[in-house]
């Protein structure tokens, strides 16, 4: 777990909407049970290590992330993820679903390597189906 410090210290580095799907905490649902019986309950953005090295603390090791998407991260090796997602070494790739069948088995790429092979991919994250629900930021 990171300082209060440092996480301020990312999110004004890198703001404060996930790195991913670029929501923002204040368009998430913040009810417990709508019309359709969906209930969301997160409140705030998430630090993910990249390297996945949960001590490494450093700031360009840390980018700012949606529970959602930080979920996907780790499972998916998919657009718009699989930059991320690569750059883990295998034992965090998927230690949320540990019978995912859908995680890379390579070896981590760099985050130059990552960005050059995957950057441009696009994709829409998970997330964004969430959108609907959501209120407008006012």
């Amino acid at each position: 777990m990171v300082s209060d410090e440092l996480f301020e210290r990312v999110l004004d580095e890198k703001g404060s909407a996930c790195i991913v799907c670029g929501r923002t905490p204040e368009e998430w649902l913040d009810v417990d049970d709508d019309a359709d019986g969906y209930t969301r309950t997160q409140e705030e953005i998430r630090l993910h290590h990249v390297n996945g090295d949960d001590s490494d603390d450093r700031v360009e090791n840390l980018i700012p992330v949606c529970q959602s998407c930080h979920v996907h991260i780790h499972r998916v090796d998919e657009p718009p993820y699989r930059k991320w997602h690569r750059q883990l070494p295998r034992g965090h790739r998927h230690r949320w679903n540990q019978h995912h069948a859908e995680y890379y088995e390579g070896d981590p790429i760099t985050a130059a390597e990552a960005e050059e092979q995957f950057g441009d991919e696009g994709g829409s994250p998970e997330s964004v189906k969430y959108r609907e629900r959501e209120r407008t930021a006012e």
